[in-house]
C-alpha cells in the first residue's frame, strides 16, 4: 500500500468512528479546529472518552545563497492521533491508551532540507529519508495516588524529556531534543522519526517539584526495515536510561521551568578513531520562564562524551512573543539561535580524510 492510501485509510478510520459515536450529537462547538468530521463529533466523543487529533504540516524550503545545491523541496507530514480515557470507557480510573499514526513524504538524499544546505543540525524537524506512514507511538499510562505516573510501550523520549515549551515554535531539530543527545544510539534515540518501547515514570513532589526518569531500548526501529514499524523487545538492544528533576515556580502568568537531566547507555559504542568501544552518556540543564502569560524565554545546554559522538555540545536560547497584534491573539513570533560544537575527536578523525572542520555550527531563525 503507498503513501497516499495509507492516508486515505487512516482519514476513513476517523471519518467512521467519528461519525459513528456522534449520532446522536448537536450542534458543534469546536470551532478553534480546522477539522470537523460532523456536527458535534469531537465534543461528542470526547465526552465518551475518546479524543483524536489530525495535524498537517507542508513545508518548502529553498537554499538561496551558498549551502551545497539550490533547489527546492517541499515535505509533509500527517499525524492522525487517537487517545482512549480508560475510566470514561470502561470504569478504570486514571488510565489511558494512546495510538499515534504518522505519515511523511517528501524528502531525499539527494534533495532534502538538510542536505541542500550542508547543515548538521537537522534543518527542518518534520524531514526524513523516505516517503511512509508507520505507527509511531502506542503507549499505555496509569496515574495513581494523584501524583504518580507509569507509561509503558512504544514511546517518544522528546514528548516527555529535554523539553522547553518555548522552543517547540522553531523549525530546527535542535530546538526540539539537543543534538548532542539526538545523534546517539544505534538508530537514533526513540524520537522522530522512528520510537522504540520503553518505560517511564514520573512523581510529582508537591507544587513545586517533579521527577521523572525513563528506560529506552537502545535501538529505535530496524534500519533494515524503516518503512514500517518494527518493534524490538525491550532491552534487546541495551538500554538508554534517563532522568529530570524540575523546578517549576510561579503562577499562572509567570511561570517558570527549571531542569537538569541527565542520560546514559548501559553499551558500549565505537571509538571515532581507536579500535576500541566507550560509553556514550550526557548532561543538560533547560530553563522556560514564561512572562506576564504572552512573553516567554528559554534557554538549553548539553553536553555528551566525545569518543563516540561527532557533537561535544549544544545550546540553543530564543525569545517568544504571544498576541503580537491585539486583533490577533492566536498568533505568535520569536527569534531564536542553536550553536553545536565538535568534539575534537571528530575533528581529528575528519583530518585523516584531509577534511579541516569548522569549530562549530551555529543556526539563527
Amino acid at each position: 500500500m503507498n503513501f497516499k492510501k495509507h492516508l486515505l485509510a487512516a482519514f476513513a478510520v476517523v471519518l467512521f468512528t467519528s461519525t459513528s459515536w456522534a449520532e446522536d450529537a448537536g450542534p458543534c462547538e469546536d470551532s478553534d479546529h480546522f477539522f470537523s468530521v460532523c456536527e458535534g463529533s469531537r465534543l461528542a466523543l470526547a465526552e465518551k472518552g475518546v479524543t483524536f487529533d489530525i495535524v498537517y504540516k507542508g513545508e518548502w524550503n529553498r537554499v538561496v545563497a551558498g549551502g551545497v545545491r539550490k533547489k527546492d523541496v517541499y515535505i509533509e507530514n500527517f499525524d492522525l492521533k487517537l487517545s482512549l480515557d480508560g475510566e470514561k470507557l470502561v470504569g478504570l480510573p486514571g488510565s489511558t491508551l494512546f495510538i499515534y499514526g504518522l505519515g511523511d513524504r517528501g524528502s531525499s538524499e539527494n534533495n532534502s532540507p538538510s542536505n541542500n544546505a550542508g547543515d548538521l543540525q537537522g534543518l527542518s524537524n518534520i524531514e526524513t529519508s523516505e516517503d511512509k506512514f508507520i505507527l509511531y507511538e502506542l503507549w499505555y499510562e496509569q496515574n495513581l495516588f494523584g501524583w504518580l505516573s507509569l507509561l509503558g510501550g512504544l514511546h517518544d523520549l522528546n514528548s516527555d524529556f529535554y523539553v522547553t515549551e518555548a522552543s517547540g515554535l522553531f523549525f530546527n531539530s535542535s530546538f526540539g531534543i539537543g543534538n548532542e543527545l539526538a545523534q546517539t544510539g544505534l538508530n537514533g534515540p526513540s524520537i522522530f522519526p522512528v520510537t522504540s518501547t520503553a518505560l517511564r515514570a514520573r512523581a510529582d513532589i508537591g507544587n513545586l517539584f517533579s521527577l521523572q526518569a525513563g528506560a529506552f531500548n537502545a535501538q529505535a526501529g530496524d534500519p533494515q526495515h524503516s518503512q514500517t514499524t518494527h518493534i524490538r523487545s525491550f532491552g534487546d538492544d541495551g538500554t538508554l536510561f534517563i532522568a529530570e528533576f524540575t523546578y517549576q515556580p510561579g503562577d499562572e502568568d509567570n511561570r517558570g521551568k527549571y531542569t537538569i537531566g541527565s542520560w546514559m547507555y548501559d553499551r558500549k559504542f565505537e571509538h571515532l578513531l581507536r579500535n576500541e568501544y566507550n560509553k556514550s552518556h550526557g548532561t543538560y540543564f533547560l530553563i522556560n520562564q514564561t512572562f506576564a502569560k504572552d512573553y516567554s524565554v528559554f534557554f538549553r545546554y548539553g553536553f555528551t562524551t566525545t569518543e563516540t559522538n561527532p557533537v561535544a555540545a549544544n545550546w540553543s536560547t530564543g525569545f517568544v512573543m504571544n498576541g503580537p497584534f491585539a486583533s490577533r491573539p492566536l498568533d505568535t513570533c520569536g527569534i531564536a539561535l542553536t550553536e553545536v560544537i565538535l568534539g575534537d575527536t571528530f575533528k581529528d578523525h575528519l583530518a585523516l580524510d584531509g577534511i579541516e572542520a569548522a569549530d562549530r555550527e551555529t543556526v539563527y531563525e
